[in-house]
């Protein structure tokens, strides 16, 4: 990020961008078990270039628009005005309408619901069963 510490609308698009890439890679892309303490993976956001998102898996619009929402200069950033016209959003304007977004989020939290006792076990540890790591994933 930059010399500029104020939070502002550039640090919302910074967290956008971080989240396209969490979900666009399946994972968060500065894992704590990379780095040998959290200064270190500090270190690693404040001065390493940004990861990308995978270029066998996206096009250069999803990809420039990460890119434009992780530049370290705070204000080079773009606005929500200069995301909202950027390429990849205006790729899939015109498919606007048939995203189903309450559906999503209900089935999500029939989801939840129906595996409330697996979450359940493994947030408090437990859970070997299919599909569970034995890791705490779901702790703070």
């Amino acid at each position: 990020m930059s010399d500029n510490a104020a939070y502002s609308v550039a640090s919302d698009v910074w967290s956008l961008g971080i989240s396209c890439l969490e979900v666009g890679s399946g994972k968060y892309p500065y894992p704590a078990n990379r780095y040998d303490s959290i200064f270190a993976q500090l270190n690693a956001i404040v001065h390493e270039t940004p990861p990308d998102l995978p270029h066998d898996r996206f096009g250069p619009e999803a990809i420039d628009f990460v890119r434009q929402c992780l530049q370290k200069d705070a204000k080079a950033r773009p606005t929500y005005a200069e995301l909202i016209v950027h390429p990849f959003i205006l790729k899939y304007q015109d498919h606007a309408d048939e995203i189903d977004m309450a559906g999503w989020v209900q089935g999500a939290l029939e989801w939840r619901q129906a595996h409330a006792d697996e979450l359940h076990q493994l947030k408090n540890g437990g859970g070997t069963g299919a599909g569970s790591t034995g890791s705490n994933r779901f702790q703070k």
